[in-house]
């Protein structure tokens, strides 16, 4: 587990551990708020995830700042807990290494704060995969 500002990381792929080209994928993190408190579903205003080429920056599936708050495709619990689900069309690669972003925006709190992350991970393709 690692911390990044207001985002807690769990069990996510690095370069030496991929996601593989058209398998599904969910990315778990937490959300919190400066002091480390659970950011809860009910703090939330609003949710996005935009899915981009690391290198071209072009929008990968439709996917950008698409509303991902208790949605089919992402939720998040009273403690903070947020699952993404990445879909087969989304980790889908012609090539046989890739990398690619996932973007979130998020608002939260009274004061109607703003929250961003952005994380790279690598696709890799099967051998024999066509």
């Amino acid at each position: 587990m690692k911390t990044l500002g207001n985002v807690t990381l769990f069990n996510f792929p690095t370069a030496d551990k991929a996601v593989v080209s058209q398998s599904s994928m969910t990315y778990k993190a937490k959300l919190v708020y400066e002091d480390g408190s659970p950011i809860s579903s009910a703090d939330l205003s609003a949710l996005t995830l935009s899915l981009i080429d690391a290198k071209s920056g072009a929008i990968i599936n439709g996917v950008s700042n698409i509303n991902i708050l208790n949605t089919d495709r992402g939720t998040i619990d009273i403690q903070g807990n947020l699952a993404v689900v990445l879909t087969p069309d989304d980790t889908f690669s012609e090539l046989n290494t890739i990398d690619r972003s996932m973007i979130f925006r998020w608002v939260y709190g009274v004061d109607n704060l703003v929250g961003r992350h952005q994380i790279v991970f690598r696709i890799v393709k099967l051998s024999g995969d066509a």
